[in-house]
């Protein structure tokens, strides 16, 4: 399974079928290989990167407002991002194999307009027709389609606690007020992690930021100060439609294996469809380099609230911050 949670700004966690995510401090590397590590340890990540366009760096948003299930470290306040990095030699093709899929299912269902995986796995609106089979087969078709692609993850999630939790509240007398909103907060922690990896990559002024509706509407920008060395003249996010720029999609996929496999680490009983959608989805991970988070092997029975918890309280521990998580939330 996989565990994926990073409220610990050096730490995080996520769960999905037979591997366990942790996120680590920005540019750390964990240094066992694992099945989804192992086509990237030990080399240039990016060796054929080209230079003829730029590549792009897809963001979108996840979380569970409302969600009833909690454990003592996960709870449904978080608010998180996913960025997902396209090399520029990848993109045209990536796009391609996305919009074949995505007209094959229009087929089927002319209403769906893009792949939007909540409500897939909910059946809602315009996929509120699919069969249960029909929702495995888009999650294998969509795991398929970008397995072997080499990308790089980044994942940042924060709550109102986050900031005390790891003794950094004195970090808000830095930022700008209009900054201090929790999704703020996480986009300028989440480009700290990016910035690290730009930098190893060395392709400064080389990308650009594409960011799904949510924090601003479609069309607007959203500056991006901890980026404005790498992203000259000027650093920003362009806000974006996914149904109009289907990288977007890619990142709502990943955001959405991430929060699921958080869900299903602490959900007391898993169903045969729960169970069946992680391992369906277990291989999108291969040929990724992942930003803050690694892997070691957990088995179904250790998917329990118990154990995702003391693994988020052993990382603050062992960053030297498990005092403040304490003193925060008991």
């Amino acid at each position: 399974m996989v565990r994926a949670e990073d409220h610990s700004l050096a730490f995080g966690s996520y769960i999905y079928h037979l591997y366990l995510y942790s996120a680590l401090v920005a540019g750390d590397r964990n240094s066992n290989s694992t099945p989804a590590q192992s086509a990237t340890v030990g080399g240039n990540f990016f060796e054929t990167l080209q230079t003829l366009m730029k590549h792009i760096i897809a963001i979108d948003d996840t979380g569970s407002p409302g969600n009833n299930s909690e454990s003592l470290t996960l709870k449904s306040d978080r608010y998180s991002l996913t960025a997902v990095l396209f090399p520029d030699w990848r993109i045209n093709k990536i796009l391609t194999n996305l919009e074949n899929k995505l007209h094959y299912w229009k087929q089927k269902y002319p209403k769906i307009k893009e792949f939007h995986f909540t409500d897939i796995i909910n059946r809602r609106k315009e996929f509120e027709n699919l069969t249960s089979e029909d929702v495995s087969n888009i999650f294998k078709d969509f795991t398929d389609l970008i397995k072997n692609e080499k990308l790089f993850i980044f994942h940042q999630t924060f709550t109102p606690r986050t900031l005390a939790e790891n003794n950094l509240t004195q970090y808000l007398k830095y930022v700008n007020p209009s900054r201090k909103d929790i999704k703020y907060l996480t986009l300028d922690f989440l480009c700290v992690k990016i910035r690290e990896e730009v930098k190893q990559l060395q392709i400064e002024n080389l990308f650009e930021i594409i960011i799904d509706e949510g924090i601003k509407k479609v069309g607007r920008n959203i500056e991006l100060p901890f980026l404005k060395a790498e992203m000259k003249p000027v650093a920003f996010a362009k806000t974006c439609s996914s149904e109009k720029n289907m990288l977007l999609q890619v990142a709502d996929f990943f955001a959405f294996l991430i929060n699921r496999h958080q869900l299903m680490m602490i959900k007391n009983t898993k169903s045969e469809f729960d169970m069946q959608i992680l391992e369906i989805t277990q291989e999108a991970f291969l040929n990724k380099k992942l930003s803050g988070i690694a892997a070691e092997l957990r088995s179904k029975e250790e998917m329990n609230k118990e154990d995702y918890d003391k693994t988020i309280l052993t990382a603050f521990e062992k960053n030297g911050n498990l005092e403040s998580w304490k003193a925060t939330n008991e």
